[in-house]
């Protein structure tokens, strides 16, 4: 009795914890007669569940004996480079790892793209990688003071914070496929430089995980460390809430990305009750005199947005995210000059 009150405990706490409810519990003998003699589950079934709300508790996962590593990803570092109406300039990170840092800060000190630049989108949505020294050392690019950026047990990261490459305004988009070094980055970035989260809730993974055996095979991963930023904060363990939610679907997000100026029209709910896109529009708009005469004071002559093209500049942005991005960047740019 009193070992398997002790499993059911757990459950309870985990279970509550996630739906957000402070568990207030009787003591473990009286939860757990109450359980056995009302629950219609058999006490088997009692420990599985148990089990597997402990481990989702704490972002573990359960791999099979044939379970193979899935393929490293093959995704660039910096996966896109862009500048918007209003001298907003915007990069797209594929996966955070070794390449990111020198990439990045070789895209922030290309004269041709920052001039008269008022503030820089960084897009982290479906980023992942592997291993956190290099969401650290990207972040450094962006500390103005000296101190620790990221700490993940095994590792930490400082910035000399001598002369960071960049000190305007930056905003993150994120959403449940940004995952553990990117996690980090956002973290950092939030942190040191005030930017601001659009997007929605990160995935929780940003931890240090480890592979434990189980018997007949397979193997129990466990996040065994976890990552703290600078001011000794965790890194959420169950993701980062943004700052200004958009709600999209993942199909919709990678329609976006795929074409930020075409608008994505989610059809009706298939079988599985998830939305699909079911048609795209491309809306567009003539460019009057007053806006190309402030385009060209500011730097941001037709040409600078997606696609390099005249025909580009005249684009509205539909994807919702970036959006909103844009427009806050323009309008903190806005009250600046006031």
């Amino acid at each position: 009795m009193p070992g398997r009150a002790r499993f059911i405990l757990p459950l309870f706490l985990a279970l509550s914890s996630r739906a957000g409810i402070p568990p207030v519990l009787p003591p473990p003998e009286t939860l757990m007669r109450l359980l056995r003699t009302n629950l219609v589950m058999e006490p088997v079934e009692l420990d599985r569940e148990a089990s597997a709300a402990l481990v989702a508790r704490f972002g573990g996962r359960v791999l099979g004996p044939d379970e193979s590593e899935p393929a490293p990803d093959s995704a660039p570092a910096l996966a896109d480079k862009s500048r918007f109406d209003g001298g907003v300039l915007y990069v797209r990170i594929g996966q955070v790892g070794p390449g990111l840092a020198p990439q990045l800060q070789a895209a922030l000190e290309d004269s041709a793209w920052n001039t008269n630049a008022v503030g820089l989108v960084v897009d982290l949505r479906f980023a992942g990688g592997e291993g956190f020294e290099s969401a650290g050392k990207t972040a450094a690019l962006f500390a103005d003071h000296p101190g620790d950026l990221l700490n993940w047990g095994a590792g930490s990261v400082r910035s000399d914070g001598k002369a960071p490459a960049w000190k305007k305004p930056v905003t993150v988009l994120v959403n449940g496929a940004t995952s553990g070094p990117a996690e980090a980055l956002a973290a950092i970035l939030r942190l040191e430089t005030g930017a601001v989260l659009i997007g929605q809730s990160t995935a929780g993974q940003a931890a240090v995980h480890r592979d434990l055996p189980l018997e007949g095979g397979g193997r129990l991963r466990l996040p065994v460390a976890s990552v703290r930023l600078g001011n000794g904060e965790l890194v959420p363990p169950r993701g980062l809430q943004p700052d200004i939610t958009v709600r999209l679907t993942p199909q919709q997000e990678r329609a976006y990305l795929a074409d930020p100026f075409t608008a994505v029209v989610a059809g009706p709910a298939s079988d599985s009750g998830t939305n699909r896109v079911a048609s795209t529009v491309t809306v567009r708009r003539r460019i009057n005199e007053a806006e190309l005469v402030r385009a060209q004071r500011d730097g941001t002559v037709p040409g600078d947005a997606k696609g390099g093209s005249g025909a580009s500049a005249q684009r509205v942005v539909q994807d919702p995210v970036l959006a909103r991005s844009l427009d806050l960047i323009r309008g903190l740019a806005i009250l600046r000059k006031r």
